[in-house]
């Protein structure tokens, strides 16, 4: 006798650890994976009310007549069966939803999930274009030595440290991580801070002096600003 059987309702423990995710024991919808048999996904369930239903149908959640329930395919998770002990009762009955019923939740999960891919690659792609821009601007002033606009980067040399500062729109569709990643091809990171300064709107970049490639810029930096004096 099989304990998990591919599709139907089951109680799923869902560890909930904030406000947007169902907490402790749950039921839901599981759906077995292809190659890993102990893995499944499962949709939550939540009961049917006429006012959730008027809230939920917006984000492709499928309504389920037989169970009086809502299936939630915006909180799909992935667990292991061994948080899956049994199936799931309600006043100690079990809920059978009828094959035509899942096979509509299952078609709108499909729709769902084609949706979210394709806004994820739409943002993705415009993620890339921007990574990709803002390389290529420092790549023009901390490889090639290009000096040619300092609007973008306003740069300073003391004492001790370069400190460089650019617009924080030259980067919002990036991450501080990817910006700290490109000044990492340019500096020893062990010499590089960055940071943001929200009141300015500008990112701050400050590496040490004795860095191999700040010492490198400051000579070439200094004789173009030589040149055009």
């Amino acid at each position: 006798m099989q304990n998990i059987i591919n599709g139907g309702i089951y109680e799923v423990d869902l560890h909930g650890l904030h406000d947007s995710e169902f907490f402790g024991n749950h039921p839901c919808l599981i759906i077995q994976n292809l190659v890993e048999r102990e893995i499944y996904y499962i949709i939550p369930l939540t009961t049917y009310t006429s006012e959730r239903w008027e809230n939920l149908r917006k984000f492709y959640c499928c309504r389920i007549k037989s169970t009086n329930s809502i299936a939630r395919m915006d909180k799909m998770q992935v667990r292991h069966d061994s948080c899956i002990p049994h199936r799931w009762f309600s006043k100690y009955k079990i809920l059978y939803p009828n094959p035509d019923e899942l096979n509509s939740v299952y078609k709108k999960m499909l729709e769902y999930f084609t949706l979210s891919m394709e806004k994820s690659q739409n943002g993705y792609r415009k993620y890339y274009e921007h990574y990709n821009n803002f390389i290529k601007i420092c790549d023009r002033f901390f490889n090639q030595f290009q000096f040619d606009n300092f609007s973008i980067f306003h740069m300073n040399f003391t004492k001790s440290d370069l400190i460089a500062t650019c617009d924080i729109n030259l980067a919002k569709f990036i991450t501080f991580d990817d910006i700290q990643g490109v000044f990492r091809n340019y500096f020893d990171y062990h010499n590089l801070v960055v940071r943001y300064n929200e009141i300015t709107n500008k990112i701050i970049i400050t590496v040490k002096i004795n860095d191999v490639k700040v010492l490198t810029l400051k000579k070439q930096y200094d004789i173009i600003m030589v040149s055009k004096g």
